[in-house]
C-alpha cells in the first residue's frame, strides 16, 4: 500500500503480529525437524494452499492415500484447526507420501521449497515505523519468524544506498525506525 498507493493511503506506521515470514527457513526446518508439531493443522494448510493456487497436481501426487482423502473435508471452512489436529500426525510431515517426503527432504530445489522461499516475506524495507509483536510461547509460527524478518530489516537499512540526485557521490538512505516487540 505505501509503495502501490501512496496518495490513496497515508501510512504512518505499521503494527503486524506473527506471521511466517520465513516459510524457507524457519518454518521448513521446524517441520523437518521431525519432532512433534503441536498444530500440524497449520502444516497441511499451507501446502493444501499452495498446491491448490500455483496447481500443482492432484492431491494424491503429494499425500498418502488417506490424507489425500480426508484433508480436503477437514479444511471446508467449518472445523477448527484444533479439530483438524485430531486427524493428524504428530510428526506433521509424515501426511506427506514416502516419495514426496524424500525429495522435500533431500532436494533443495523441491517445488515445495521454491514455493516458499517465494513466499519468504523479510527481504523489503518499511517506509514507514513497524512494531512487529510476537510471543515467544507461540507454538503455532516460532518466534524466530519475527526476528529473522526484525534483523533482515536492520541490514537493509544499513546497506540500502542510493545514489545522490547530481550523481556524484553514494548517500546511505536512512528510513523510519523498525522494532521488535516480545509478548512474554
Amino acid at each position: 500500500m505505501e509503495v502501490l498507493f501512496p496518495e490513496e493511503f497515508q501510512i504512518v506506521a505499521s503494527l503486524p503480529m506473527a506471521g511466517a515470514y520465513d516459510l524457507s527457513g524457519t518454518m521448513i526446518d521446524l517441520i523437518l525437524s521431525m519432532e512433534p508439531y503441536s498444530q500440524a493443522f497449520y502444516f497441511a494448510f499451507i501446502l493444501l494452499a499452495y498446491i491448490e493456487y500455483y496447481q500443482l497436481d492432484e492431491l494424491n501426487e503429494f499425500f498418502t492415500e488417506y490424507y489425500a482423502d480426508i484433508l480436503p473435508d477437514l479444511f471446508d471452512d467449518t472445523h477448527s484447526g484444533r479439530y483438524i489436529n485430531n486427524f493428524l500426525p504428530s510428526v506433521a510431515i509424515n501426511i506427506l507420501n514416502l516419495e514426496v517426503l524424500e525429495e522435500f527432504i533431500n532436494d533443495e530445489n523441491h517445488p515445495f521449497r521454491q514455493i516458499a522461499q517465494a513466499n519468504d516475506l523479510y527481504n523489503w524495507m518499511p517506509l514507514t515505523e513497524l512494531h512487529m509483536f510476537h510471543g515467544l510461547a507461540d507454538e503455532l509460527v516460532l518466534f524466530s519468524n519475527s526476528q529473522i524478518t526484525y534483523d533482515s530489516f536492520l541490514v537493509l537499512k544499513m546497506s540500502t544506498w542510493k545514489q545522490s540526485p547530481n550523481g556524484m557521490e553514494v548517500i546511505a538512505v536512512l528510513q523510519s525506525p523498525v522494532y521488535l516487540e516480545l509478548i512474554l
